[in-house]
């Protein structure tokens, strides 16, 4: 899976080269090289990290690998460089459930409690909340499929990826919990 955003292509002269397959062109990173001495000469370990975009030259769409070995790099929010997220929902929005949490939500004013996020934050926390209660489940994979056809509370009815929700989660720290619930208990 590439996220749908552009970055830089690594400028690591001998560790990242072109597969061109097809009208597509792989961009991959060399983590390794293992000798074998049987054949005498050496063999690279590839991965590949992204997919060049045809439109603008020296830029990629990365996939997961490409954080994982160039963690440094900050990835920008979904759609931004290239092109926006393909944002189309069904003509069908399943609101029954989701009305439900919604008023329970409201009825316990978790928004307020959520005083040093922004609405970004606010909304995507609380579509995972909702997604949580509805689907009975908690694997952030399959939000985008939820999100298709329930509404949802973040700005616009967004709808984030798999890979952005799992930053998100992972963004979320102790001093959130903590006031989070302080402002809960008062």
């Amino acid at each position: 899976m590439y996220y749908n955003c552009l970055v830089n292509i690594p400028k690591n002269t001998g560790k990242i080269s072109r597969n061109k397959r097809g009208k597509t062109t792989y961009i991959e990173y060399t983590y390794a090289r293992e000798y074998l001495p049987e054949k005498k000469y050496n063999v690279a370990r590839r991965t590949t990290i992204g997919k060049a975009d045809p439109d603008h030259p020296g830029m990629m769409f990365p996939n997961p690998n490409f954080e994982k070995f160039f963690p440094d790099v900050e990835i920008p929010a979904e759609g931004t460089a290239a092109q926006p997220v393909n944002e189309s929902r069904s003509s069908c929005i399943r609101i029954g459930a989701f009305s439900v949490v919604r008023r329970i939500i409201e009825d316990y004013k978790l928004a307020e409690h959520l005083k040093r996020w922004d609405d970004r934050g606010k909304g995507l926390l609380l579509d995972l909340a909702a997604y949580s209660v509805i689907a009975e489940s908690n694997v952030a994979q399959h939000f985008p499929d939820y999100a298709y056809n329930h509404p949802l509370m973040t700005p616009q009815n967004k709808i984030y990826s798999d890979s952005t929700i799992s930053r998100f989660i992972r963004e979320i720290d102790d001093n959130d919990r903590v006031d989070f619930l302080n402002s809960w208990n008062a």
